[in-house]
């Protein structure tokens, strides 16, 4: 699937397709419930094309008393394989939610790009006073000097 050009006015997507068979730019309002289609020579004049063909959209609609809006079901098949699909699946259950949440998540992070996310480790670090003390052993049964450590006792 190739990446699409859009354009937006008066909160409606239109796409931009060019056609070298035909030599124009052609494209459709999306998100409608109608098929509605404009084209042209020029990318200025597909603009304008655009904007007028959902002027005349919203027009007809508001005439004939219809929603121009399409009504989305909020409801699709994602087909992302079975790897991906087990990680997913223990994602949710580490967080304790559903599948279908872990993806809307996902989807909206998508979507707001612009948000930062800020991600802190907190290293937690104790230390103590102590005093060292060094006990001779004989070569024979230890290899190393071995080290006594006695903790300092705290003074109020």
């Amino acid at each position: 699937m190739s990446k699409a050009t859009f354009m937006t006015y008066k909160g409606y997507t239109g796409s931009v397709e060019i056609s070298r068979e035909d030599n124009l730019i052609f494209g459709k309002i999306e998100c409608i419930n109608d098929l509605v289609s404009y084209q042209a020579e020029t990318p200025i004049e597909l603009q304008a094309a655009f904007e007028e063909a959902v002027d005349d959209y919203l027009e007809t609609c508001n005439e004939i008393g219809r929603t121009p809006d399409k009504e989305m079901s909020g409801t699709f098949q994602v087909r992302i394989g079975s790897e991906l699909h087990k990680k997913v699946y223990l994602e949710s259950v580490k967080l304790g939610t559903s599948l279908n949440d872990v993806i809307k998540i996902v989807a909206r992070d998508f979507f707001n790009k612009e948000q930062e996310i800020h991600y802190h480790n907190h290293l937690h670090q104790t230390t103590s006073a102590v005093d060292q003390q060094v006990i001779d052993v004989p070569s024979w049964e230890q290899p190393n000097n071995v080290y006594q450590l006695k903790a300092k006792e705290a003074r109020h």
